[in-house]
């Protein structure tokens, strides 16, 4: 019966203690920018999208050229998205960051 009160105590207190490790160890910075660079992925492969649907209608070779074409350039638009996302959260403090990261998560703006 001790041991099953000790295991209880030991898993209650690890239980306890995982919020607030990982409230101190949370970087707003670094989830705002995560949230920057996955809204913009999420634009990229939308344009992808369309641009597959309206190259559907011309053949193959046409939705190749387009696919290879759109690959590029969100290749290049992700790098960007994410080299422009480092830089406006390089200047906000962490106060900033989180309140950056509520409204965009919370307001969805």
């Amino acid at each position: 019966m001790k041991t099953l009160l000790k295991l209880v105590l030991v898993v209650g207190a690890v239980v306890a203690a995982v919020p607030v490790v990982s409230y101190r160890t949370v970087r707003p910075c670094g989830m705002l920018e995560k949230e920057l660079v996955r809204r913009s992925e999420r634009a990229l492969a939308a344009a992808r999208d369309s641009v597959r649907e309206a190259t559907a209608v011309l053949g193959n070779e046409a939705r190749d050229a387009a696919d290879a074409v759109a690959s590029s350039v969100e290749h290049l638009a992700s790098n960007l998205a994410a080299g422009a996302a480092a830089a406006k959260v390089e200047r906000m403090s962490a106060r900033e960051c989180a309140g950056e990261l509520v409204r965009l998560k919370v307001k969805g703006e």
